[in-house]
């Protein structure tokens, strides 16, 4: 017999781009008969520099992905700001 194949433990992985999948969580979806909505935020992950504190998140930006069952997908994505204590700047992560 072959090899057996690798389980997949979130079917979410086969959806999403590995990087969408990697540094966003799925908080919400919304889901018709002709479209398919995803939101995604940034999960909470600071700059690598100490002293930063998350205030909120960015205007979100939509992505058209590829269609799933013949219906096309949108990925709502809203990225964190961060508050630089020292400095008051507001940043968020590329």
């Amino acid at each position: 017999m072959g090899k057996r194949k690798e389980k997949i433990e979130d079917p979410l992985k086969l959806l999403l781009p590995g990087a969408i999948y990697d540094y966003f969580e799925l908080v919400h979806t919304e889901v018709s008969e002709v479209v398919v909505h995803l939101f995604l935020d940034e999960q909470p992950l600071p700059p690598k520099a100490v002293g930063y504190e998350s205030k909120g998140f960015t205007e979100q930006s939509i992505i058209q992905d590829f269609p799933l069952r013949g219906k096309p997908v949108f990925l709502h994505i809203r990225r964190r700001k961060w508050l630089e204590k020292s400095t008051g700047k507001v940043l968020t992560n590329s």
